[in-house]
């Protein structure tokens, strides 16, 4: 908003700030209850009437961090965010150690495929997250440019690293191999249980990311 005003006055900054509002309440409302009824039933059984309490309980939680001090949130945050590199490394990892399944190509039709850049290109997105915390980081703004840059590195090296596992399981274009599916197929019951939980905290991390920003 800070940009929109001083590229396009107050009047333009003020809308920018409220559709910014706007999107990430519906974001929220949308993302929360993806997290309760999609990906922690994948992980662990869920019961029907513990689930609007979670709902809430998440929300409330997400709320309640941002409020934290700003060192203990982004901390709480980069922890959560270590642990998902880890746990990708380990079903990297277990499906490095399989043999090459028959006919393992890396071919997607044009419909998965298009879906999948879409939703790798959020990565794009919550990559400028860090620029809303630029006057909270001392030695900004170079710090600030640093660290995207780190964490573009990270991330962007282990979903690369990453594509090599699936390509090794043998998916083609029709294939919606999950992580936690791959890891069924490969590891230990640990293992999908890990990525299964994995994927719901890390859906939550990013909701209380963006809300921190």
């Amino acid at each position: 908003t800070a940009y929109v005003e001083a590229a396009a006055g107050r009047r333009v900054a003020t809308a920018q700030g409220v559709l910014w509002i706007v999107s990430y309440a519906l974001y929220m409302l949308y993302t929360i209850p993806q997290v309760v009824y999609e990906l922690l039933p994948a992980a662990v059984p869920v019961p029907g009437w513990l689930q609007p309490v979670l709902t809430i309980a998440i929300a409330v939680a997400v709320g309640g961090g941002a409020l934290l001090p700003l060192r203990w949130a982004v901390s709480a945050a980069s922890l959560l965010a270590l642990a998902q590199v880890l746990v990708v490394l380990a079903l990297v990892f277990f499906a490095l150690a399989q043999p090459v399944a028959h006919g393992a190509t890396p071919r997607a039709s044009p419909g998965p495929a298009a879906l999948a850049t879409a939703q790798i290109s959020l990565f794009y997105v919550c990559s400028s997250l860090p620029l809303f915390l630029g006057s909270e980081v001392r030695g900004a703004p170079r710090r600030v440019a640093g660290g995207l840059v780190a964490g573009f590195v990270v991330a962007a090296t282990v979903i690369v690293i990453a594509t090599f596992a699936f390509t090794r399981a043998g998916i083609d274009g029709d294939d919606a191999l999950t992580g936690a599916a791959l890891a069924t197929r490969v590891g230990p019951a640990w293992l999908a249980l890990a990525v299964a939980v994995g994927v719901a905290v890390s859906t939550t991390v990013i909701v209380f990311v963006e809300f921190l920003a």
